[in-house]
């Protein structure tokens, strides 16, 4: 890519659920999910045309974003088209400009994410940690690392104070079953500090590898 901004940028984001940046805002949406919205209004506030493809049934605009089904995407028409998480079929008619984003350390397919990097002309992760891990699964030869951004007006209503609160993170090994062994050993260190969690259905490993791996299995 050369350093001059260009005109448009398509997401393909071709995973469940469909989201938009109303749906960001109002109710909330996953980790990858928010990513992009954050990314798309951005590049939108700076003048680029941004389109954001997911499943979605009906097209929609949220903050000079638009949100379109897969459906009806082309993506031939944008000057750069930006794949997320895992391949699909949407990104076969991306213009030379292309750039896949991945944004798990967890490697489910790696067949899939191997097409997913040579389709490319640019690959990233979210960090250092995460372009090693995927490093040691499939070849990422110069894979980058683009940050995760933060949205500051978020954040604009945070008061001076702070309490003591426990993050539960849910990588590299995800899921709350985890959590719930290690709970009672972490609340005699911290117990005073508020615990949010929060896991779907796609994060919670199979009970059986969860008893295997208690077990010291691999």
């Amino acid at each position: 890519m050369s350093g001059e901004r260009p005109s448009s940028i398509s997401f393909i984001c071709d995973f469940a659920p469909g989201f938009s940046g109303a749906i960001h805002h109002d109710t909330g949406v996953g980790g990858t999910e928010a990513l992009v919205v954050v990314l798309a209004e951005t590049l939108a506030a700076r003048g680029i045309t941004v389109t954001v493809a997911t499943p979605i049934d009906h097209e929609r605009c949220d903050r000079s974003v638009r949100y379109q089904p897969l459906s009806a995407f082309r993506p031939r028409e944008a000057a750069v088209t930006v794949l997320v998480k895992r391949w699909s079929s949407a990104a076969t008619e991306a213009g030379p400009v292309r750039v896949f984003l991945a944004t798990d350390v967890h490697v489910p397919d790696a067949e899939s994410l191997t097409q997913c990097i040579r389709w490319s002309t640019r690959s990233l992760a979210l960090s250092p940690f995460m372009r090693d891990r995927l490093a040691e699964e499939v070849l990422a030869p110069g894979m980058g690392v683009l940050p995760p951004p933060i949205a500051l007006e978020d954040y604009a209503g945070a008061g001076a104070s702070r309490d003591r609160v426990l993050l539960y993170c849910s990588v590299p090994d995800r899921g709350l079953y985890y959590l719930k062994d290690l709970l009672p050993a972490i609340r005699r260190r911290v117990p005073d500090a508020t615990r949010p969690a929060r896991a779907s259905a796609q994060e919670r490993p199979d009970r059986s590898t969860h008893r295997a791996r208690r077990a010291g299995g691999p």
